[in-house]
């Protein structure tokens, strides 16, 4: 006896459009460079996901980020609004990832 399911929002079913592209990756290693390296995840993630909705859109950048990525995730605190918002998540992720100036004082 076969049993046949069907899935009205399947995602696996609606990543069939994906099929063939390579996923996008990043290297969160620390380096003078990371900020380019994200920009260009940032890029290729948005040219994949284009036709997906906000809610999509998070997810994916969430899986495709890596275990780092996730982890940062993870120390967000987000608002329900925001939880969809993928301008939001790229905000937060370039906050990580943006040298920071370190201002050294001196005393006289």
């Amino acid at each position: 006896m076969s049993t046949t399911r069907s899935y009205r929002s399947c995602d696996s079913a609606k990543m069939s459009d994906l099929v063939g592209f390579e996923v996008p990756k990043i290297d969160w290693t620390p380096g003078p460079d990371l900020l380019t390296r994200f920009k260009r995840f940032c890029q290729k993630c948005e040219l994949l996901l284009k036709s997906r909705d906000n809610t999509q859109k998070c997810k994916y950048v969430l899986l495709w980020s890596g275990v780092y990525g996730l982890d940062s995730f993870n120390t967000w605190t987000l608002t329900e609004k925001e939880q969809t918002n993928l301008k939001e998540y790229w905000t937060r992720f370039e906050g990580h990832v943006k040298p920071q100036a370190n201002h050294i004082l001196n005393r006289y």
